[in-house]
C-alpha cells in the first residue's frame, strides 16, 4: 500500500477496502476457532445421547478439545510471525476438514482414534484462533476492529450452532460432522486474503516502552490480568442456569434469559468497534465494573429480577470487553505474538472454569462464590493499570501495535 493510498479518506466505518476484506477474512476464521464453544452444549448431547458417553464423560473429551486448542494457539501465537498468515488458515481448515470428516465414519468414541481426531480439530481450531486474533494487527485501527471482528463471527458461530442443532436432529452425529466439514471449506474461502498479511521480525524500538519491565514480563503481568478475567466471565457464565433455577425461574425462562445475553453480546461487541480509542481504553474499565455487578446480582443476590438483570448487563459488557481485552494484547508488542497469546491463555481459564466453579460452589455457595468473582475482576482491574500505564500514550483512533507495512 503505498503512502498516497494510506493517507486517502478511509471508506466505511473508516477503514478502507483492504481493511474489510482483512476484516471479512478474520471474522470467518475467528468462528472457526470458536467452534468447540459455540457449539458445546450440541457436542454434549451428541456425545451423551446417540454415541453413548456418560456426561462425565463427554465433558472430559470437549475438556480435551478445549485443551488442545489453548495450547495450539498458544504455541502457534509465540512464533506467528515466522510463517503466513494464509498458509496458517488453511493449514487451521485443512486439520478440522479431515478431523470432522473422519468422525463421520468413526462412530466410537471411546476409541482412541475418535479422541485423537477431536485433538486433532482443537489444534486447527487453536491455530485459526492464533490467526485471527493476530491479523487484526494489519488493520489500520485494531482496538475497533476487533469489535467488528468479533461481531462478524459471533453472527457466524450463532448461525452455526442452529443449523448443526437442525441437522443433529434430522440426521444424528455423522450429518452433525458433515456439516462441519463443509461450514469450514466455507468459512475459510476467504483466506488467501491473508497472503500478505505475515507480520514482520521485531526491530529495535517496535515494541511498547515498558519502563523498567521489558516485554516479556509486561506480557506475563498481562496474563494475569486474562485469567483472572477469563475466570470470573467463564465461571460466570457456565453456572448461569443454575442460578437461574435457583431463585425460581423455570428452565424455559432461565434458559430464555441466558439466550438474551449471547445476542446482547454483539452491540456490546460493535460498540467497542465504534469507540476504538476515542476515551482511551477507560470503557475497559467501566465494563469489569459493569460485570462485576452482573455477578453479584447473579450469584449473591438470588432475586429472579437479580438474575434477569444482571443476564442483560453481562452479555452486553462482556461483549464490550472482550475486543479490549484482545486489543492490549495486541499492544504489547507489534510481532502479533502476546496478540495470539492471549487468546490462548483466555481458553486456559475456559478449560479450567467448570472444574473450579463447580468446587467452590459445592464447599461455599453461591453468595460468596459471587463476591470472590467481584474480587477477581476488581484484581484483575489493578493488575490491567498497572500493565497500561507502562504503555505508550495513545492518541484517540490509534494503536501503537500497528503495522501497516506488511501490506504493501
Amino acid at each position: 500500500m503505498s503512502k498516497q493510498l494510506q493517507s486517502t479518506a478511509k471508506g466505511f466505518l473508516g477503514f478502507s477496502p483492504a481493511d474489510w476484506r482483512l476484516i471479512v477474512a478474520l471474522s470467518t476464521l475467528q468462528s472457526i476457532a470458536f467452534l468447540p464453544l459455540a457449539l458445546a452444549p450440541v457436542y454434549l448431547a451428541t456425545l451423551t445421547a446417540e454415541l453413548g458417553l456418560s456426561e462425565t464423560g463427554a465433558g472430559g473429551l470437549l475438556t480435551l478439545e478445549f485443551l488442545a486448542l489453548a495450547l495450539t494457539s498458544s504455541l502457534v501465537g509465540s512464533v506467528i510471525n515466522r510463517f503466513s498468515l494464509s498458509y496458517l488458515s488453511l493449514l487451521a481448515g485443512g486439520l478440522l476438514v479431515l478431523g470432522n470428516a473422519a468422525c463421520v465414519f468413526v462412530a466410537d468414541p471411546n476409541s482412541v482414534l475418535f479422541v485423537l481426531l477431536r485433538v486433532m480439530c482443537g489444534c486447527g481450531s487453536g491455530i485459526a484462533m492464533a490467526v485471527a486474533i493476530s491479523g487484526v494487527l494489519n488493520v489500520s485501527d485494531s482496538d475497533r476492529a476487533y469489535g467488528i471482528v468479533g461481531a462478524g463471527s459471533f453472527t457466524l458461530s450463532a448461525t452455526t450452532l442452529v443449523l448443526a442443532s437442525a441437522v443433529l436432529e434430522q440426521g444424528g452425529a455423522s450429518y452433525l460432522f458433515a456439516l462441519l466439514v463443509g461450514i469450514v471449506l466455507l468459512y475459510t474461502l476467504p483466506s488467501p486474503v491473508l497472503r500478505r498479511s505475515r507480520l514482520p521480525h521485531q526491530t529495535p524500538g517496535d515494541t511498547a516502552d515498558t519502563g523498567s519491565l521489558p516485554v516479556l514480563k509486561l506480557g506475563a503481568v498481562y496474563m494475569v490480568f486474562v485469567m483472572l478475567y477469563g475466570l470470573a466471565v467463564n465461571i460466570g457464565w457456565t453456572f448461569s442456569l443454575q442460578m437461574g433455577l435457583a431463585t425460581g425461574l423455570s428452565s424455559v425462562d432461565a434458559t430464555s434469559w441466558l439466550s438474551a445475553n449471547y445476542y446482547l453480546s454483539m452491540p456490546g461487541n460493535l460498540l467497542a468497534a465504534w469507540l476504538g480509542l476515542k476515551y482511551g481504553r477507560s470503557p475497559f474499565f467501566s465494563g469489569l465494573l459493569a460485570l462485576g455487578i452482573s455477578l453479584w446480582l447473579v450469584f449473591t443476590l438470588q432475586l429472579p429480577e437479580g438474575f434477569m438483570m444482571g443476564q442483560l448487563i453481562f452479555g452486553f459488557f462482556y461483549g464490550l470487553t472482550l475486543p479490549y481485552m484482545y486489543g492490549v494484547g495486541a499492544a504489547l508488542d507489534s510481532q502479533g505474538r502476546w496478540a495470539a497469546i492471549t487468546p490462548g491463555m483466555f481458553m486456559f481459564s475456559t478449560v479450567i472454569s467448570p472444574l473450579l466453579g463447580a468446587y467452590l460452589l459445592e464447599v461455599s455457595g453461591s453468595a460468596w462464590v459471587g463476591w470472590l468473582l467481584v474480587s477477581f475482576l476488581l484484581v484483575a482491574a489493578v493488575v490491567l493499570w498497572q500493565v497500561l500505564s507502562r504503555l505508550p500514550a495513545t492518541q484517540p483512533g490509534s494503536e501503537p501495535a500497528i503495522n501497516l507495512q506488511s501490506l504493501t
